[in-house]
């Protein structure tokens, strides 16, 4: 497909980057030159790319709930760190007042995927999926940087996140978040709150213990 078709910045500045406001996009396996885990490792740490996951639910016999993380990258998104497992989705920190940081030739695939359209109804050329797909064979090296970015493994990380986007939840932190995630935030923490049960009773009680806190230093 043509450039000017994949980018159109007169409709991108009139929206203000509505897309981009809400998160930053995948990157395709296929987007970097190498995949050797120490040629990542160092992608990662230039500050502008952040491992993260999509979560597969499935109900069990028992009636409850399994999780199954799938790993990829995408572009980092403002205040968030290298991990970002489960996270409220802030704004791309590549998106600057002209637009975004890179160049058509440079952006991630999930990026360059998104054609512009009037009045907000950008449309994906391809399923978004396979993209996000495209790191089906590299799930072990990413568990890999989970661990050495973190020192956790990957389930202990996934778990610390989720407690954290509980207490987001909870403190309705919202700052640099949309209303479209915030929507889409409250609708995946109820399925979310299934699958930890625990976890969510964790973070209840750590906010309302802060809360105490904070009331007896005023007086």
């Amino acid at each position: 497909m043509e450039s000017n078709k994949l980018e159109n910045k007169e409709l991108c500045t009139k929206c203000g980057g509505f897309c981009c406001k809400k998160s930053g996009c995948d990157y395709s396996a296929n987007d970097f030159e190498s995949l050797h885990i120490d040629d990542l490792e160092l992608k990662l740490k230039e500050g502008h790319i952040s491992i993260v996951s999509v979560l597969k639910f499935k109900q069990l016999k028992n009636f409850k709930i399994s999780t199954q993380p799938f790993l990829y990258l995408r572009a980092r998104n403002v205040d968030r760190p290298i991990v970002d497992l489960v996270s409220l989705k802030t704004p791309c920190s590549m998106l600057t007042e002209n637009g975004c940081t890179y160049s058509l030739e440079n952006r991630p695939s999930g990026g360059v995927n998104l054609i512009p359209a009037p009045e907000l109804q950008c449309y994906p050329l391809k399923d978004p999926e396979e993209i996000v797909n495209s790191w089906k064979s590299y799930q072990n090296v990413l568990m890999s940087l989970v661990k050495r970015f973190t020192g956790k493994n990957l389930n202990e990380s996934l778990k610390k996140d989720i407690k954290l986007f509980f207490l987001s939840m909870i403190k309705k932190d919202f700052e640099h978040v949309s209303t479209v995630e915030q929507k889409q935030a409250d609708e995946f923490m109820r399925i979310l709150k299934q699958a930890y049960p625990e976890l969510w009773k964790e973070a209840c009680k750590e906010s309302k213990n802060q809360y105490t806190l904070q009331k007896r230093m005023k007086k």
